[in-house]
């Protein structure tokens, strides 16, 4: 967890642009949002220590050492004595999560105004995936407090077959499409592996929509 010290100079929301006398954490930030590929006004810094900061010559050269892990970089900079000089620098960005409006309880289930989209800052490279948004009538398996992301497996999407249900089997090659009738053996959401029963062969297959099951090469 980052202290308040280390946030004492966090730079948010900085020019999309920088101009040729634009200042140290400008022109870092830049350079951080190019290897992340983000948009700069995205990204965040704190310097820990803000006096070895403010010895830094804002119009110096720099070069970042270092992989960024959890957004850790070290500076390589002149100072304004002209000395060189090395400081750390800890970068993150600025995403999209969603979290719970309210207190959600063990066994209901994600209902309208329940999740709210919120920008939280998270250290270091930013995840690949996209935000995805909650699914209305997800399942809570344990209590959520009001402001806490909504991430599995606190929150399961919502079932879309069930154990019983009658549901379509897909097999899908190239330039054949083959549908059968099965039943349902469990409980599972869209991606979710399920098996079901398919005359009297019993097969493992994946959501793909309400009622229906894909069966994938590797599946079959």
């Amino acid at each position: 967890m980052t202290s308040s010290a280390e946030v004492l100079r966090a730079v948010c929301g900085l020019a999309l642009a920088a101009s040729p006398g634009a200042g140290l954490d400008t022109r870092l930030a830049l350079r951080i949002a190019d290897i992340w590929r983000v948009p700069v006004s995205h990204v965040a810094l704190a310097w820990p220590d803000s006096v070895a900061r403010e010895a830094l010559d804002d119009r110096s050269a720099f070069r970042l050492q270092g992989r960024g892990r959890d957004g850790w970089w070290v500076v390589l900079a002149r100072a304004r004595d002209g000395r060189s000089s090395a400081v750390r620098l800890r970068a993150g960005v600025r995403l999209g999560v969603w979290v719970a409006a309210r207190p959600l309880s063990p066994g209901s289930v994600l209902q309208d105004g329940d999740a709210r989209l919120e920008s939280r800052l998270m250290w270091g490279e930013p995840p690949t995936h996209e935000v995805l948004t909650p699914e209305l009538g997800s399942a809570v398996r344990c209590a959520i407090s009001a402001g806490e992301a909504l991430r599995a497996p606190a929150l399961l999407p919502p079932a879309l077959v069930r154990a019983g249900d009658a549901v379509r089997v897909s097999w899908s090659r190239p330039g054949v499409v083959i549908e059968r009738s099965g039943i349902a053996l469990a409980d599972a959401g869209r991606g979710e592996k399920v098996r079901v029963r398919v005359d009297h062969s019993t097969l493992m297959g994946t959501v793909s929509g309400r009622g229906e099951v894909a069966i994938a090469k590797e599946d079959s």
